[in-house]
């Protein structure tokens, strides 16, 4: 069964997508920032275990400080805000290359949304062009 919309329900329509899919890129942007971090980790994780030594940590706020990693063997992850657990550095690598992928996944689909409200979007307004032609056909008749 097909429905009918008028142009202002097809208008509100819209929006309600576009609202839909500024949250979307919202959280595709989260998503992305977060396989970045996951990346990163995984990255200096296996440098430690290659290279120990001094190494530069930054602190925030444009603050340097030179540091000395002697344990290559192990890691401290946090599983809450103030709470951490030390772990093997092959563990946690492997922990964290199940996320990445377990977040390249949720990208994938959330990239799929994207994409499937973008031509939801593209075919509202498409029928209200269509509905605005109409109209100025209507009045160039009469």
């Amino acid at each position: 069964m097909e429905q009918q919309f008028n142009e202002q329900q097809l208008v509100q329509l819209v929006r309600q997508e576009e609202a839909n899919l500024a949250s979307k890129e919202e959280y595709f942007m989260k998503l992305r920032n977060v396989l970045g971090e996951t990346a990163k980790s995984i990255d200096s994780l296996k440098e430690i275990q290659k290279n120990p030594g001094k190494i530069i940590v930054r602190l925030g706020a444009g603050i340097l400080v030179d540091a000395e990693i002697t344990n290559t063997t192990t890691c401290k992850r946090t599983f809450s805000e103030n709470g951490f657990q030390e772990t093997k550095i092959n563990d946690t690598l492997k922990w964290l290359e199940e996320k990445q992928g377990q977040l390249e996944n949720q990208l994938g689909k959330v990239q799929a949304d994207l994409v499937a409200s973008k031509n939801n979007i593209d075919q509202i307004v498409g029928a209200i062009r269509q509905i605005e032609s109409e109209k100025q056909k209507n009045i160039s008749v009469k």
